[in-house]
């Protein structure tokens, strides 16, 4: 009895001296809070002093050294890389940091707005120098922040869509390398009184957060200080160049296998006999417009540049061999039909897709042997012809060569093609080039 006595009392001190603990560690908190409280209302006291008698024209250290500006950007996001108006888009945090001597303090926090700065006190006067167009964010505020420490340093944060000029380079559409850059300075201040450099706080000026589009893998990131002579003085300015290398795969699935469907859609012409002219002409004139109408969807969308695209080169390629195709039928009306070559490899190509009756005609070499079909007649050479066609081959020795010829030539040229321009663009992109 005495040890249930014992142990009951020693619980309780326990709870007593856990809620004394607790007790302590919530006030210690209440207080910490208070303190804190009261620190930001004195620091926020201070600040609206500062600003009753601050000159927002006045730089920091007017008329001393110049102001010297950390930028840091966070890519959000990669909009559309535009090829027919030259320019790319993307989603932004821009920040900035500098010393302004007027809100240093003796506190030891630092004051955090969800303000605009402009509004308030002196910030750089940064622009983009190649954009075309650009907007804050401002739902459901504005998305800007402000951090004023104790020594007097500055953060000013603001979210941005902006849209920028790139000069691309399309000679090697669409297996093309660009790089874009992104150019910043200050409009009116010379790096006299201001001067800009990309933020060693980890991030080396730029954080990525997507690095990929539809079209475009980012590659690389590179940044760098420019100082630009102009005639109006000479100004710090800020360079950050990314290079995007394109996707493949849709340019693949909606230009290069149409394009090469209808060139073999085309050779379907040789296996057509000559005298059906409808058909035959019929098929040439139908991929020659399903390949112009092709080539003219594809430069829609594309900036009218002076020279060809690997692209056109590709196109008008597959277009020289649907036109062959047409002019081969030409030379099929206004030739011979019977096979010139006497011996040697073309000789058999000639006689590719003879019957066991035709051949038996040619070992014979005479029209002992009635083929099963009547319409077909044999002269002493084996080959065949049909009787109601006043006794012309069936078959054109030229359209059995073509079978052959055109295939090979198309092979060799789509692996000419490949191997040259993919090439060139892992040479220009190892040497540096927009390509």
């Amino acid at each position: 009895m005495m040890w249930n006595v014992i142990l009951f009392c020693s619980v309780a001190l326990s709870g007593v001296k856990k809620s004394i603990s607790s007790g302590s560690n919530t006030n210690g908190s209440l207080i910490d809070y208070e303190s804190s409280k009261g620190e930001m209302l004195k620091i926020s006291t201070f600040i609206n002093n500062v600003l009753k008698d601050y000159d927002i024209k006045l730089r920091p250290n007017a008329g001393g050294k110049p102001v010297e500006v950390e930028v840091e950007f966070k890519v959000v996001s990669l909009g559309k890389i535009d090829e027919a108006n030259m320019e790319y888009t993307m989603d932004i945090f821009f920040r900035q940091w500098w010393h302004d001597p007027r809100f240093k303090h003796n506190y030891t926090k630092a004051f955090t707005m969800a303000e605009d700065a402009r509004k308030l006190f002196w910030i750089p006067d940064t622009y983009f120098i190649n954009a075309m167009k650009s907007s804050f964010h401002r739902v459901t505020k504005d998305n800007s922040r402000i951090i004023i420490y104790p020594n007097g340093d500055v953060y000013y944060s603001t979210r941005l869509t902006v849209t920028l000029q790139c000069y691309m380079n399309l000679f090697l559409y669409p297996m093309d390398t660009q790089k874009c850059p992104f150019l910043l300075e200050s409009y009116a201040y010379t790096k006299d009184d201001v001067f800009y450099r990309w933020t060693k706080r980890g991030t080396k000026g730029i954080e990525i957060m997507s690095k990929e589009t539809a079209q475009f893998v980012l590659l690389l990131s590179r940044t760098e200080r420019i100082d630009e002579d102009k005639i109006s003085g000479n100004f710090s300015q800020l360079l950050a160049t990314f290079t995007f290398k394109r996707r493949l795969e849709y340019f693949i699935i909606t230009i290069v296998t149409p394009a090469v469907i209808l060139v073999i859609l085309s050779w379907c012409s040789f296996w057509i006999v000559p005298d059906a002219i409808p058909a035959r002409i019929s098929l040439s004139i139908t991929t020659i417009l399903s390949t112009l109408l092709l080539s003219g969807t594809v430069n829609a969308q594309m900036p009218k540049v002076s020279y060809l695209k690997a692209i056109d080169v590709f196109l008008l390629g597959n277009f020289t061999f649907i036109f062959l195709a047409l002019i081969e039928y030409v030379a099929v009306l206004n030739t011979n039909p019977r096979c010139p070559f006497k011996v040697g490899f073309l000789k058999k190509i000639c006689n590719t897709g003879e019957s066991n009756e035709e051949k038996d005609v040619k070992r014979n070499s005479r029209c002992e042997h009635k083929p099963s079909d009547p319409m077909l007649m044999y002269d002493m050479n084996g080959f065949s012809w049909d009787a109601a066609n006043n006794g012309y081959p069936r078959y054109h020795y030229i359209d059995k060569l073509c079978r052959i010829v055109f295939p090979l030539a198309y092979v060799i040229f789509i692996n000419a093609y490949w191997f040259y321009y993919r090439n060139l663009a892992t040479v220009r992109q190892e040497s540096g080039y927009s390509v």
